[in-house]
């Protein structure tokens, strides 16, 4: 489960799940619906995968949400559906969703800010 919050750095998200893979998928879905307003909305019409490699947990989630801003960013793929799993040295990730080209309606769109992680 995921919620946003007001926060001095814009806007926070608070994430909770019963396991690692859970907290990943869940943290990667909070962050596609800064992008979207409605998160169920987001047709499912691709996949793809990737892998970050790492052993620090609070980097690698890091890096996660960095990949998912970057293809966004350079192909407007937005994912809605995500698999996580831990691998040695790092995370394999699964994320189903669809390449947008139309304007996006979420916090993110209406805002005009770049998110950024500390």
């Amino acid at each position: 489960m995921f919620e946003t919050f007001d926060h001095t750095a814009d806007l926070g998200l608070r994430v909770t799940a019963g396991d690692l893979e859970e907290l990943f998928a869940e943290a990667a879905r909070g962050l596609t619906s800064l992008v979207v307003d409605d998160l169920e909305t987001l047709r499912l019409d691709r996949t793809t995968e990737f892998r970050i490699e790492g052993d620090d947990l609070d980097l690698l989630l890091v890096d996660l949400l960095g990949e998912l801003l970057f293809r966004f960013e350079t192909t407007g793929f937005l994912g809605r559906d995500f698999t996580t799993v831990r691998t040695t040295g790092g995370w394999m990730s699964r994320l189903a969703g669809r390449r947008s080209q139309a304007r996006t309606t979420g916090w993110l769109a209406r805002s005009r800010r770049s998110p950024t992680m500390a």
